[in-house]
């Protein structure tokens, strides 16, 4: 069920989703060898779920046998030949098929279509197709907060950019909690927002402001989706678009560095780092440190330690005995309130395990 919505643009004349082949059979310039009436085509508008087709009529004047040896699109997924006569005797006449494909293209599109012969008077013909691909599309097409501190909220904004809709709706829907809301941002003005607004080829931006309410959240890993749906009233267009947002969030304290990086650890070693943590909220009493990987070890500093001030140190200690596999390896530390077990805190660290050094033939 989608709860949010709101309207934009003007009316325009429908413009159906089903392109005709059209061409007429002129008497093309009189010549020796291969002859090509039209060598461009526009389609026009079209939807971004349409395959268009267009038809090129040619025509061998000369006095012998011309073969098509290939047709090399200047891009795969825009465009191709659907088909061709691989051999034209003279006088005879045929079409070159092409189409033009809309599918994940928005607003302008040209693509060309080089058909090489044997025919030593034209030996290459290029063909060329253009249309304004009606659709919609965000930017970005995911939203990544990244690292977000507990008790704060953070603002991006997304823009739905619209082709050739005329008037449209955007409607949304979040999927996977209230953590993050969408809103209409304040309009942006200027020929950025809007080209071509009475054109059947105008181009609309709506923007979008994703919001990340972390005052209530316990630190960890949180994902949802945001669903945006497309109404248009040309021929009830529509189209629903996924939005992807992630946010890591830390917890309500200063820690000091505010990543542990344990740097380069040789197989076999071991290396501690050191950090301070304040904490922020003072009700959630003593803590407990740990971390997911076998391979990390925390400690409380307690020489060291202010806990009526919220303040400690913690010492960890990396064991690249306890990894697998060597490489680049990553985790979080997590810090619990020893009365509720609740996480109140993560730690992001990371290290990098080489490869044991090879033995030499010498020593085996």
């Amino acid at each position: 069920m989608f709860t949010k919505g709101v309207s934009f643009g003007k009316r325009h004349t429908p413009i159906g989703a089903v392109v005709a082949i059209v061409f007429s059979w002129q008497t093309p310039v009189l010549g020796t060898g291969l002859t090509i009436h039209e060598r461009t085509h526009d389609f026009g508008v079209i939807d971004d779920q349409v395959e268009a087709i267009h038809e090129f009529r040619i025509w061998n004047q000369g006095d012998r046998a011309v073969r098509i040896l290939s047709a090399r699109p200047s891009c795969a997924a825009c465009i191709r030949a659907v088909d061709y006569p691989p051999v034209l005797q003279p006088t005879e006449r045929g079409v070159v098929k092409m189409a033009l494909s809309g599918r994940g293209k928005r607003g302008p599109v040209t693509s060309r279509l080089l058909i090489v012969t044997d025919d030593p008077k034209r030996e290459q013909i290029v063909l060329e197709a253009r249309a304004f691909v009606r659709g919609a599309a965000l930017d970005p097409s995911h939203v990544a907060f990244g690292e977000v501190q507990g008790g704060e909220t953070y603002d991006e904004t997304v823009v739905v950019s619209c082709y050739g809709l005329g008037k449209f709706t955007v409607e949304w829907s979040i999927i996977g909690g209230e953590v993050f809301s969408l809103t209409l941002a304040e309009p942006e003005t200027g020929p950025a927002h809007v080209q071509n607004p009475d054109s059947p080829t105008s181009i609309r931006r709506v923007p979008l402001r994703v919001t990340c309410d972390a005052r209530q959240l316990t630190p960890g890993s949180i994902s949802a989706e945001a669903r945006i749906m497309i109404l248009g009233t040309e021929k009830d267009w529509k189209k629903m678009v996924r939005l992807p947002m992630l946010a890591f969030v830390l917890g309500r304290y200063v820690c000091d560095p505010s990543r542990i990086n344990f740097g380069t650890v040789r197989p076999g070693g071991t290396v501690t780092r050191r950090c301070a943590l304040k904490m922020q909220d003072l009700a959630s009493g003593p803590i407990v440190a740990g971390a997911e990987s076998s391979a990390v070890t925390v400690v409380q500093d307690s020489g060291r330690v202010k806990q009526q001030e919220g303040e400690y140190v913690l010492a960890c200690t990396f064991d690249a005995k306890k990894i697998q596999k060597p490489g680049l390896v990553r985790g979080t530390l997590q810090i619990r309130s020893a009365q509720s077990q609740q996480v109140i805190a993560c730690i992001p660290w990371i290290a990098f395990v080489p490869r044991p050094a090879a033995t030499s033939d010498s020593n085996r």
